[in-house]
């Protein structure tokens, strides 16, 4: 049974790296960013904010997907940073006094 389960998490880590790899090319992809106006008033190269939008929308929509598919690969991550320092010890007979004490005025 293991054999299967190997190949399957073969394949599906093959097909994300695949879809990552589309976005990156759409991300990459330039050539309609820009596009000529034969308008009269309005002649020469103006910015097609619409393709740019589209693609935006193309690229985050694949991200969203790998992070669902395989989130410890392609998921957002997280850390977490402690600083100071904390003695058990301490604490647990602080709390072991107070139970007591709480057991004693009841």
């Amino acid at each position: 049974m293991n054999i299967p389960r190997a190949i399957h998490a073969r394949t599906k880590a093959k097909g994300c790296t695949a879809v990552a790899e589309h976005a990156l090319d759409i991300a990459d992809d330039g050539s309609n960013d820009w596009m000529e106006s034969h308008a009269p008033e309005n002649r020469g190269w103006r910015f097609n904010g619409e393709h740019v939008q589209r693609s935006r929308l193309r690229v985050e929509t694949r991200k969203w997907f790998l992070s669902k598919l395989m989130p410890k690969v392609y998921g957002d991550k997280s850390s977490v940073e402690l600083s100071g320092s904390l003695d058990f010890a301490k604490e647990i007979l602080a709390a072991r006094k107070r139970v007591a004490k709480k057991c004693v005025t009841e």
